[in-house]
């Protein structure tokens, strides 16, 4: 959803379906329900504030920031969502870390990855590490070179891309881990057809994304993948 013209007091909204709401519906056997929404400022810099100040940097960003279009693609449609939390006296927020050493990925060698929700164990009460919690992540990877073994989840395919989104279970930790999450990437052929993109010793270098489905947190992180030629 994006707003088409907010210059005036009519507030015009332009609200569409991303290509997973369509599946969805198209499927009309009921999965289809609008059960929550959500906000992201993915346009707005936030340089602006520190270089101009709260006050005007504020009414720049108002009266300059062009305002995004409604997408259709639901990886890129909320790539930076508002989350709010019910419990007014949350200080701290969490983080998301690389708990693994990144080898390259090759055919007889997948590469395990671990990761770590980390929050200081100081600032936060129990009641509010169970609301920061995380139990299932979003592991998204390029389907051309990588795919995650031992994932519960099948993986959906992104539209208009190679990308392949896999849901991860998470285990709880403890003291300043408040989850953790561990997945096996591998190795796909396929992706040796790809020559434009490997350098000369036939190594392709991809991203990995892992997004928290509740709080919405985010690390992206490098792999590299060899083929032989």
């Amino acid at each position: 959803m994006g707003f088409l013209d907010h210059s005036t007091n009519n507030i015009i909204i332009d609200a569409v379906l991303t290509d997973r709401g369509r599946e969805l519906l198209a499927a009309n056997d009921g999965s289809f329900r609008v059960v929550r929404y959500a906000f992201g400022d993915d346009e707005v810099d936030y340089s602006i504030i520190k270089k101009f100040g709260r006050t005007i940097g504020k009414e720049k960003i108002e009266k300059n920031t062009p305002v995004f279009e409604a997408q259709t693609v639901a990886t890129l449609a909320l790539r930076y969502p508002i989350v709010s939390y019910s419990d007014p006296n949350l200080i701290a927020l969490p983080t998301l870390n690389l708990d693994s050493t990144l080898a390259t990925v090759e055919q007889n060698k997948a590469l395990r990855v671990r990761m770590r929700q980390n929050i200081d164990s100081d600032k936060v009460t129990d009641r509010q590490r169970l609301l920061l919690q995380e139990t299932m992540m979003q592991v998204a990877v390029d389907g051309r070179f990588l795919r995650l073994s031992g994932a519960r989840s099948r993986a959906r395919k992104e539209p208009f891309g190679f990308g392949l989104v896999y849901d991860v279970p998470a285990r709880q930790g403890a003291g300043n881990v408040l989850s953790q999450i561990a997945f096996t990437l591998n190795y796909v052929g396929t992706g040796s057809r790809y020559t434009q993109l490997q350098d000369s010793s036939g190594v392709v270098k991809t991203t990995v994304k892992v997004t928290g489905n509740s709080t919405g947190i985010s690390e992206t992180f490098e792999v590299s993948v060899k083929y032989t030629t």
